[in-house]
């Protein structure tokens, strides 16, 4: 529940032009807010219907970050 909040947090809050970004912060903050517990993250960001020229269902991008 705690990730889950940090995450919408990041979602709901300043807009990012670049899921890629996005994605990135989402995976720092996990790393940053819970270094004790986490060594590493994988995030994968999935983007529905996104504002692209063509028909696309939708885009994603994963970041891993750390160690596995």
């Amino acid at each position: 529940a705690e990730v889950y909040a940090l995450c919408r947090d990041i979602v709901e809050g300043e807009p990012f032009k670049l899921i890629e970004a996005l994605v990135s912060k989402i995976a720092n903050s996990i790393l940053e807010t819970y270094s004790e517990k986490v060594k590493g993250v994988r995030v994968e960001l999935i983007k529905p219907d996104p504002p692209i020229h063509g028909y696309y269902k939708e885009v994603s991008v994963e970041v891993t970050r750390g160690d596995f």
